[in-house]
């Protein structure tokens, strides 16, 4: 059989051999892709840690601004206000705690000392300070940033407006 007048004479365009191009690119590139998205995982549980820890201690200093001064200034009362204070701070980072950080620790401060009971003070202090591991990739983390935990501190400062 002959080719028909209409088709041209030219030769067969020939195949190249391109199948595992994409598959090599795709393994230089997957590597990065991974350090990108555990970064950006590691990170982002930071930041929600950080903002909940911001509005928890918020929430204490406002609660314990707002004490009446006839507890503020009982050393037997104070404590319990303390406490009730600690306990919204659990509250709130509770969901931070079911998801495996590590557990924060809570300073409450009246006029930059204890709250002792024994006199008025001007502003109430919360902050709470905790540990946030990255638990996708640390040893990524570590060997790209330098560090596996970052410290997270918050700190809220209400003046004291109890009557």
């Amino acid at each position: 059989m002959s080719k028909p007048a209409s088709a041209p004479n030219r030769p067969l365009p020939r195949r190249r051999l391109s199948g595992g191009i994409a598959a090599v690119e795709l393994a230089l590139v997957m590597p990065t892709f991974f350090i990108l998205i555990a970064c950006t995982l590691f990170f982002g549980e930071v930041l929600l840690s950080y903002q909940t820890a911001c509005k928890a201690s918020h929430d204490a200093a406002r609660y314990l601004s707002s004490v009446s001064s006839m507890d503020v200034q009982n050393p037997a009362r104070i404590g319990d206000h303390v406490t009730l204070a600690k306990a919204i701070v659990a509250e709130e980072m509770g969901s931070l705690m079911s998801s495996g950080a590590n557990i924060p620790v809570v300073t409450v401060l009246c006029s930059g000392m204890t709250c002792s009971g024994y006199f008025t003070p001007t502003s109430i202090t919360v902050t709470i300070q905790m540990y946030v591991a990255d638990n996708v990739l640390p040893g990524v983390t570590l060997n790209l940033l330098g560090f596996r935990t970052l410290t997270v501190t918050a700190t809220a400062v209400m003046p004291y407006v109890g009557r």
